[in-house]
C-alpha cells in the first residue's frame, strides 16, 4: 500500500514540472498514474484472494486499499487537469483513461459484492455495491465527456468493453455478458460509421 501511494505522489511534482501539451503528451501523462494504479490494485487482489478464497479481514483491506490508491491517483490527474486551463477539453481528450480509471473499481466492487456473499459483512457487501454502482457511472461519464468526437469516444468505449469483457470472464455473470455485447455493438456501429465516411476521426 505504501509504496503504490509513494509512487502516485511522485507523479503530482512530475506532472508539475513536465507540463506536457498536446493530446498526445496529455494522454500519455495521464496514462502513467493510471497504469499505476490499476497494477497496484491488481496485486493487492492478487495478495488477498487466494484460490478464490476470501475472509471478511481480506474484504476489508482490499476496500481500504481501493480507497487509498484511488485518490492518491487522482491527485497528478487533477493537477493535470488543472494546468490545462480547460477542464471541459481535457475531460474530452482523457475520457478513455478515466473510463480505465474506473475499472478496477467496478471489477473490485463487483466480484466482492458477488462472488463472496457468505464471507462478506452486510457492511462490505454494501460498499462494495456502492463502488461499482459509482465506477458505472464514470465509465458513463467517461463516453458522455468524449461525445460526440469519435476519436475520444470509440477509444472511451473501447476501454470499457475491455473492463466489462474482463468482469464477465472472472465473473461469469449472464448480466456482464450482455453489458460486453451492449457496448461492443456501439462500437461496431461507429466504427462502420467511421468506415463508411459519414463521420471523421476528430469531428
Amino acid at each position: 500500500m505504501a509504496l503504490g501511494v509513494m509512487l502516485l505522489s511522485i507523479m503530482s511534482p512530475i506532472m508539475r514540472y513536465w507540463s506536457p501539451t498536446g493530446n498526445a503528451a496529455f494522454m500519455i501523462a495521464a496514462l502513467i498514474p493510471v497504469a499505476l494504479y490499476a497494477l497496484v490494485m491488481a496485486l493487492s487482489w492478487r495478495k488477498h484472494v487466494d484460490n478464490n478464497v476470501l475472509e471478511d479481514d481480506d474484504a476489508r483491506r482490499i476496500l481500504l486499499q481501493l480507497g487509498i490508491q484511488t485518490f492518491a491517483c487522482m491527485a497528478p490527474l487533477g493537477l493535470l487537469g488543472y494546468q490545462s486551463g480547460n477542464i471541459v477539453g481535457v475531460l474530452r481528450v482523457l475520457s478513455p483513461v478515466l473510463c480505465a480509471m474506473a475499472g478496477p473499481a467496478l471489477m473490485i466492487g463487483l466480484l466482492l459484492w458477488r462472488r463472496f456473499p457468505a464471507k462478506l459483512t452486510g457492511t462490505h457487501r454494501t460498499t462494495a455495491a456502492a463502488i461499482a454502482l459509482v465506477a458505472s457511472a464514470v465509465m458513463l461519464l467517461g463516453v458522455a465527456a468524449a461525445w460526440p468526437v469519435p476519436s475520444s469516444v470509440l477509444p472511451a468505449l473501447l476501454v470499457n468493453a475491455v473492463a466489462i469483457c474482463g468482469l464477465a470472464w472472472k465473473s461469469r455473470r449472464p448480466e456482464a455478458h450482455g453489458a460486453a455485447a451492449a457496448v461492443g455493438s456501439l462500437i461496431l456501429v461507429f466504427a462502420a460509421q467511421l468506415l463508411l465516411g459519414r463521420v471523421g476521426w476528430n469531428e
